[in-house]
């Protein structure tokens, strides 16, 4: 459905973004070599606070999750403590193409906890 989108522009749009500076996000580290493009099925293991017990989830993040975490905000399956640009990102993103969204630390901290955690919990 989304063939015209990359993984590389995917995981661009997101990782590069500086979302994980944010407390609730761990030490991400991508498995290839940072000076390479990421691969085409590329996965990262992404740490993240639990909301809900002390501790940490240890998720998976790859290019369809991210792209599945886009769509439940783009038509509105995941709207609670979505902003108005997250929401508009993900929209132009999905329909116009990546060259058309531009996710700031918090629109990518946004898709990150959807896809991670099902839900906007932290912000």
């Amino acid at each position: 459905m989304y063939e015209h989108i990359t993984p590389q522009e995917t995981y661009i749009h997101i990782f590069g973004s500086g979302f994980d500076t944010w407390s609730w996000w761990g030490g991400i580290a991508p498995q290839w070599d940072q000076r390479e493009d990421a691969p085409d099925f590329w996965n990262v293991a992404v740490p993240v606070e639990d909301p809900y017990k002390d501790g940490w989830l240890q998720m998976v993040v790859t290019h369809n999750i991210l792209l599945g975490a886009m769509l439940r905000i783009a038509d509105g399956r995941v709207s609670k403590y979505v902003s108005q640009y997250t929401y508009e990102e993900c929209v132009a993103f999905l329909k116009d193409g990546p060259d058309h969204a531009d996710f700031d630390a918090d629109a990518a901290d946004q898709v990150m906890q959807v896809a991670t955690l099902g839900e906007v919990v932290y912000g």
